[in-house]
């Protein structure tokens, strides 16, 4: 028996909040140690988890539990490399019975920072907006204020009282980002009931640096501007821009004309592209893009929108 499951311990340790959930499961790697999961039920377990590939880990309750599961990687915080939360909802079945079997997340992006040297980050989870009522994930914060050793951001949009938002007024000019995906899943033009609960603020010129791809899906309540002059990464993947058109009634904020054809202006001057090749954005552009939808299309770029208007 490991003596570290029995006698307390004194390593650092990352809270994970629980409400009112069946069970706790995600994915999670380190760079080189073990971690301890105190799940709060008086239930402790070692995982080996050092590695390139995440290993599942995850628990179930005896009753509902609400509380904090407590996560002591022993090589301390800063060897944790990568977490994901996965689609606990399509696990279980997309009935209201199975909505009620969910686990019940609720995390900031305070939740990250506990990690000051992870790569990457997902929740991926997802609930149909007619069983709010009986499950669901609360993500609240700026998700701009993140670890600057974090490269790929993957988040909801998700059918809770919560509000999320994103600042890109605010991210760190040092941040490693380079793939942020608030959207609906790996397809670009599928929106669906989770694009729901999300706001994007601030200046989209500002995202990180390093940024290759980009998918801000939708924007309830904020409407994100765009200054022009971005120097964009040398090699893009794709940029993709508020894709839901409307959700319950409620139409996307997104880019006005002239911002889209500054934003189509810049990234016309990245050197390549590879991967999905895609450039989206929502509403028009005028004939001052055309030259750059023109350079953009020669390398193999799939404009969207490719007239002007």
């Amino acid at each position: 028996m490991n003596p570290a499951i029995f006698y307390p311990i004194k390593k650092p340790f990352a809270k994970l909040s629980l409400v009112d959930s069946p069970r706790c499961s995600f994915s999670l790697s380190t760079r080189k140690s073990d971690v301890l999961i105190d799940w709060g039920d008086g239930t402790k377990q070692l995982f080996s988890v050092a590695g390139s590939s995440m290993s599942n880990i995850n628990h179930s309750y005896s009753a509902r539990y609400t509380g904090d599961v407590k996560i002591y990687p022993l090589g301390g915080l800063s060897d944790v490399h990568s977490i994901k939360f996965s689609d606990d909802a399509r696990a279980v079945n997309l009935s209201p019975d199975g909505a009620n079997k969910c686990t019940q997340y609720k995390f900031s992006n305070e939740f990250v920072k506990q990690f000051p040297n992870i790569i990457y980050f997902a929740a991926d989870l997802y609930y149909y907006s007619q069983h709010i009522g009986y499950s669901g994930v609360e993500v609240t914060g700026d998700w701009a204020d993140i670890p600057d050793s974090l490269e790929t951001l993957l988040l909801p949009m998700i059918n809770t009282a919560s509000m999320p938002y994103i600042n890109c007024d605010n991210f760190s000019t040092n941040s490693n980002l380079k793939k942020l995906l608030v959207c609906y899943d790996g397809i670009f033009d599928y929106g669906g009931s989770r694009v729901y609960r999300f706001n994007i603020k601030g200046d989209i010129a500002k995202l990180p640096p390093k940024i290759e791809q980009v998918r801000l899906w939708f924007s309830k309540e904020t409407t994100p501007t765009y200054s022009g002059g971005r120097n964009w990464n040398a090699n893009m993947d794709s940029v993709y821009l508020f894709g839901q058109s409307a959700f319950d009634g409620v139409t996307t904020k997104s880019l006005k004309q002239t911002e889209n054809d500054m934003l189509l202006n810049d990234l016309s001057n990245a050197t390549s592209w590879s991967g999905s090749k895609r450039v989206y954005t929502r509403g028009t552009r005028s004939s001052v893009s055309n030259d750059a939808v023109t350079i953009l299309e020669s390398k193999g770029v799939t404009v969207t929108p490719s007239a002007a208007s």
